[in-house]
């Protein structure tokens, strides 16, 4: 049977793996249409940021059943926490958030976007990669066709366009880059963990890279460490849809406007480097501002499927990057829908009708859909402390965010953190 999964990204090249993990070889041949060409850097001394995400416990979970090898290796390119250290603008702890799970202790990965993509890329042979292959129409029958005429045929996995119009959040996201060093009173074994401060006007986080020495024996910091942070904002909807530069010299100055109040040493080196107009000073001194995007979010999407086409990641559902579950839903996904293709193959089959092809999604969809309608759900309800809040607004996020930790209802998250999904998989099967 051909599986053609349209679109390389870290969902496409995970269910890659995973169907090559679980499936036959010789039941099935899979194809990854991916329109751009990979351009793979040296990304061991993260000079570029290209947006950062955190692959959550339940996330790392399933990269280290894939694979041992692959999972250390992405271990080697980011930073592993156990705790978000949650801070007022004014310096004040509201408390200590675990980011690990209780059931075995798996943490939370920080890491470049780009540089995760890298790793699962280079275990994906080339053979099974068309790069440039842009995809212009898709059929329930399971087939494709490129912009070049070509028609594919079978059953189609799609990770790349969304299944309905994504909903802009009036949320806007900026990210970049800095000097490792400002961050040494953070890299002591006690003291590693991200950090993340709220405030009136928006959010701001950071958190080290680090990544393996020479020897492969320890963990070392790298150059450069990782900062993002989220405001409100409501752009015409042209520059909605685009990922804007981040040279714009007043993307820069409202950056800094917002912060250059807040006490954090760190906050303040970075808000004042962006507005640095001093040519003299090397820029490996000093934080980039490198990613401005904006939040969207896809729901409510009534099937995952039609015929022999099923979305997949952010195709279905893409979230916000408050769930903090992003990559790892994609990653749960893949870990599914190749373990419901796998119980098909199981006895020698190369070719799935129709009919298997409809029971196979509807079970996917009974179990993947609820998980992260629940996870869309958390995820809109704090996105609020990321927005611009007035004075009353502030002081009782501040309020809430200090009880909650103190009386231990962020253990709820263990519902996310804990969720094992080669269990839940066997539960519908």
């Amino acid at each position: 049977m051909q599986i053609i999964i349209i679109g390389g990204g870290l969902t496409g090249l995970s269910l890659y793996l995973q169907l090559r993990h679980r499936c036959p070889k010789q039941s099935v041949n899979i194809t990854i249409l991916e329109r751009h060409a990979y351009q793979f850097q040296q990304h061991e001394s993260h000079s570029t940021f290209n947006g950062g995400l955190g692959v959550a416990p339940n996330g790392m979970r399933i990269l280290r059943r894939l694979s041992p090898q692959i999972y250390v290796e992405v271990k080697a390119t980011g930073f592993m926490t156990n705790t978000f250290d949650f801070r007022t603008r004014g310096g004040w702890r509201l408390g200590k958030w675990p980011a690990s799970s209780s059931a075995d202790g798996e943490g939370t990965l920080m890491i470049d976007q780009k540089t995760l993509r890298e790793v699962l890329r280079r275990h994906v042979p080339s053979e099974d990669i068309r790069e440039g292959a842009k995809v212009v129409q898709v059929r329930s029958n399971g087939s494709v066709v490129l912009e070049d005429g070509a028609t594919i045929e079978h059953c189609i996995i799609d990770e790349g366009e969304p299944g309905r119009e994504p909903e802009f959040q009036n949320l806007m996201n900026v990210g970049g880059s800095m000097p490792t060093r400002y961050l040494d009173n953070l890299l002591t074994p006690d003291r590693a963990h991200v950090v993340m401060t709220f405030g009136s006007s928006g959010f701001i986080g950071y958190t080290p890279f680090l990544s393996f020495s020479t020897s492969g024996s320890s963990q070392q910091p790298s150059p450069r460490s990782m900062w993002w942070s989220t405001y409100t904002d409501s752009p015409s909807e042209a520059s909605r849809r685009t990922i804007n530069t981040p040279d714009d010299p007043k993307l820069r100055l409202e950056m800094h406007d917002r912060h250059h109040d807040w006490t954090d040493p760190i906050i303040q080196h970075i808000v004042k480097d962006l507005i640095e107009t001093n040519n003299e000073i090397d820029s490996s001194e000093k934080a980039s501002l490198d990613l401005h995007t904006p939040t969207w979010i896809v729901r409510n999407i009534p099937r995952w499927s039609r015929g022999r086409v099923i979305l997949i990641g952010d195709a279905a559902h893409a979230l916000p990057s408050t769930s903090g579950q992003g990559v790892s839903q994609a990653f749960e996904d893949a870990s599914a829908l190749s373990t419901l293709f796998a119980q098909e193959f199981g006895d020698g089959v190369v070719m799935l009708t129709d009919g298997k092809v409809e029971s196979l999604t509807s079970r996917y969809e009974q179990l993947r859909k609820p998980r992260v309608d629940r996870i869309l759900a958390e995820a809109l309800r704090m996105q609020s402390g990321k927005e611009d809040l007035n004075t009353v607004q502030l002081v009782l996020m501040y309020v809430v965010m200090w009880i909650v930790a103190r009386i231990g209802r962020v253990k709820q998250m263990a519902w996310a953190h804990d969720y094992d999904i080669e269990k839940a998989v066997a539960s519908v099967l």
